[in-house]
Formats: C-alpha cells, sequence, structure tokens
C-alpha cells in the first residue's frame, strides 16, 4: 500500500509522446550494430494511456520500435517519463516488461 498524500500533483489531461524506430533503408547493407536509428515523434492528446498504446501499435508497421512516454511538468524544466516500448538508442533499453517491487515489510 501507499499513502495517496505522498504526491503533490495530478495531470487529468495527459499529454502522450510516441516515438517510432527505424534502420535508414538507405544503410541496409551495413550491419545493425553499427547503423543508428532514425526517429519520428508524435504528441497525442485527448485521449487515455490504452488508446495511445493501440495508437502507437496500429501505426507502428513491421519495420519499426515504439516508446511511449507521458509529459510531465517539473519544477526545473518539461521532462518525460517512460511508459511502454523500446528505445533502441537506449544503453539499458526497458522492455514491456513491468518489474514491480514492494518495499520491505509492506503488505502486498
Amino acid at each position: 500500500m501507499v499513502d495517496p498524500r505522498s504526491t503533490t500533483w495530478e495531470l487529468d489531461a495527459p499529454v502522450f509522446r510516441v516515438t517510432f524506430f527505424r534502420h535508414d533503408p538507405a544503410y541496409a547493407d551495413v550491419p545493425s550494430e553499427f547503423v543508428g536509428y532514425e526517429s519520428e515523434e508524435w504528441e497525442l492528446t485527448g485521449g487515455d494511456v490504452q488508446e495511445a498504446l493501440a495508437w502507437a501499435t496500429e501505426h507502428a508497421g513491421p519495420d519499426r520500435t515504439w516508446t511511449l512516454h507521458v509529459a510531465g511538468p517539473s519544477s526545473e524544466r518539461p521532462g518525460l517519463i517512460w511508459l511502454a516500448g523500446i528505445d533502441p538508442n537506449a544503453a539499458n533499453a526497458p522492455t514491456t516488461t513491468w518489474r514491480f517491487t514492494v518495499p520491505d515489510g509492506a503488505e502486498e
């Protein structure tokens, strides 16, 4: 369990960012470990996370991977919070497998 008073803000109308990644076909004969990825970013508003996931999956196509983030305000500067997908450029690219942890002594 978590104390609901532990947060200070909530977004009722989230802004999602979908980024698609693909290898540039001009480099098809070069091994993939030596070629970076092109990216294409889209901002989605007016929906929920299930709709954003469905949109990303539908528009990815067979040759692209994607990530889904929610844009969040910060006292310092705007940022993104990763929700799903794989960024092939990330050193430790997260997968869509969630890893939940429960603090020691907490009830599940």
